[in-house]
């Protein structure tokens, strides 16, 4: 059920801090109910997925080790686990609002989709997995009824695009001649595609974040001033594929790169002063810019 992936669905959560809704000590039942379901319904999905490719990873060097792939668990009680898990996420999803309920079946739906069909696929394959990152992250708008921004679908998209990038260029460099063992979609893509899609999408994410950064009026304008940690982030992300870092098939691992853990939190201080304190500890903000920096330079 892959539980250490649950971390994806922290995406969740991204509307409400940017809505100001994460303080309203109201709403964290419903959070926290809506996050367990999302969690639940990703787990139905690992475990349908891990169905159908059972016999591919048994030819992976890391998956071969999934209980189903090993043989520790049969694949009845798999079909057992994805049966009971996509109905009570979905039954509770409903429970909780229409909306809600719509993207969390999005998500079911999506990944269904991609494990029987456009996991297949070169490129659907990436823009499916993309896509079930951007219902996570709507499922908490819907869930505390505060608006869509459309910069939270582009960059949200933009960012599960280039991860799920790094991923296949990893994978293919690691399994070399067995990856169209594994993936099918590996007759498509190379090294040198992969690298310029890479490239492509990372300038896209940098000059969506800085638009909104420019352009929305969160914060009261001072979101620029998390631009440069965010592009260092990109860079160091970018770094990591072209040396081949294993971590990077998984962004789990990703956390073991000391640089880009220390980025990101970082980030995520300063997004949160920008949102909850405003103006009032600007110069306390302008502060932390300048040592992060100095930091992630000794890094």
């Amino acid at each position: 059920m892959r539980p250490h992936q649950w971390y994806k669905n922290l995406l969740f959560f991204l509307g409400p801090i940017f809505a100001l809704k994460i303080t309203t000590m109201d709403l964290w039942p419903r959070l926290l109910i809506g996050f367990l379901v999302l969690c639940l319904c990703s787990s139905s999905n690992y475990v349908f997925n891990d169905l159908l490719d059972m016999e591919r990873d048994k030819f992976h060097p890391r998956k071969k080790n999934r209980p189903l792939s090993s043989g520790a668990i049969s694949p009845m009680w798999a079909v057992a686990i994805f049966i009971i898990g996509g109905i009570v996420s979905l039954w509770v999803a409903f429970e909780l609002g229409f909306g809600f309920f719509l993207m969390v079946l999005a998500l079911f739906a999506t990944s269904q989709v991609y494990s029987l069909a456009l996991g297949r696929i070169a490129f659907l394959d990436i823009l499916t997995v993309s896509a079930d990152h951007v219902w996570r992250a709507l499922s908490g708008c819907y869930l505390v009824s505060v608006r869509v921004s459309p910069w939270l679908i582009v960059c949200v998209f933009l960012l599960a695009l280039l991860l799920a990038l790094g991923k296949r260029r990893i994978e293919l460099e690691s399994l070399s001649e067995k990856a169209v063992s594994h993936r099918d979609v590996f007759r498509t893509y190379s090294q040198k595609l992969l690298d310029q899609l890479i490239s492509v999408v990372a300038t896209s994410l940098l000059l969506s974040y800085s638009l909104y950064c420019f352009m929305s009026g969160t914060g009261g304008g001072l979101l620029i001033l998390t631009l440069p940690v965010a592009t260092y982030i990109i860079f160091r992300y970018m770094y990591l594929i072209m040396q081949s870092k294993l971590l990077v098939e998984d962004p789990y691992e990703l956390i073991k790169d000391k640089q880009l853990l220390a980025a990101a939190i970082v980030w995520i201080i300063m997004i949160a002063m920008v949102l909850y304190l405003g103006t009032t500890y600007l110069d306390l903000l302008d502060s932390i810019v300048g040592i992060s920096t100095l930091i992630l330079f000794a890094l």
